[in-house]
């Protein structure tokens, strides 16, 4: 068969028709093949875009496992057992300060005898591990002041008054012992609750209150408590300090001290 003919029969036959719709089906098919190529790039970009922000979210905060863990590693029974300061006017107070840390809960009780009868007390767990000794009544008058012990025993962290979830709220409660000088204090909240109030920004660092830094546990264990007593009574010296949250001058004197000591886990 000749060239002419062949090409007569190609015609004839279809052939150049069936040649032309199997190269635009395959131009059709590899087009399809690149979008599909182009659509699988773009959702591993955004998967590794992803996956980076993810890494930087776990690294910058604490994973709901992390607050478990911390809430874990202070778990326990933590009591102070307060010896008297200032005694010219506390005399023989003694008592207990008692905080159970259990889970999600906290709780704090506070027994106290033989104080100043009918007085109004404060109580403020400390930064510090160390209560204040006679050698810190700097301007030698006889009488530890606020100022004085704080600056021995550090700030107040958690003040144990009506509301313990929140540091500056209830700062003015604080227990009346009865005729014989005693009191119980009682007292729980959530504790991731508090922990979380604790770690917040500090509103005023001028003050004697301070917070914790963020993602800090509290570590109960060897911190001070100590037990203030109201100027209220006529048998209690009158001193001015510088301001506490929102209590003004003047203000109460250390009464009693006591390290809390981990007892349980």
């Amino acid at each position: 068969m000749k060239s002419h003919e062949v090409i007569s029969w190609a015609f004839d036959n279809g052939t150049v028709f069936a040649c032309h719709n199997f190269l635009r089906n395959k131009l059709h098919l590899e087009g399809e093949f690149m979008y599909f190529l182009n659509y699988l790039k773009f959702f591993f970009i955004i998967f590794i875009v992803s996956c980076g922000v993810k890494e930087e979210r776990t690294k910058n905060y604490p994973t709901q496992l992390d607050h478990v863990n911390k809430l874990i590693g202070d778990e326990g029974i933590f009591v102070a057992t307060l010896t008297p300061l200032n005694q010219s006017f506390s005399g023989n107070t003694s008592g207990v300060v008692k905080v159970t840390i259990e889970g999600e809960n906290i709780f704090v009780e506070s027994h106290v005898l033989g104080a100043t009868p009918r007085t109004k007390y404060f109580q403020n767990i400390l930064t510090s591990n160390r209560c204040p000794e006679s050698s810190a009544d700097l301007n030698n008058d006889s009488i530890l002041d606020r100022d004085e012990a704080y600056k021995k025993s550090g700030l107040v962290l958690l003040p144990l008054d009506s509301d313990i979830s929140e540091q500056l709220s209830g700062l003015n409660y604080g227990p009346i012992s009865n005729s014989s000088g005693n009191y119980v204090y009682r007292r729980s909240t959530s504790f991731s609750r508090l922990l979380s109030d604790l770690q917040m920004i500090d509103p005023d660092p001028t003050d004697l209150v301070t917070k914790l830094s963020f993602g800090t546990e509290l570590n109960l264990e060897n911190r001070v408590v100590i037990i203030e007593v109201s100027e209220e009574n006529s048998l209690i010296p009158v001193r001015t300090s510088s301001s506490y949250g929102r209590i003004q001058t003047p203000v109460p004197l250390p009464y009693a001290c006591g390290k809390f000591q981990r007892v349980r886990d």
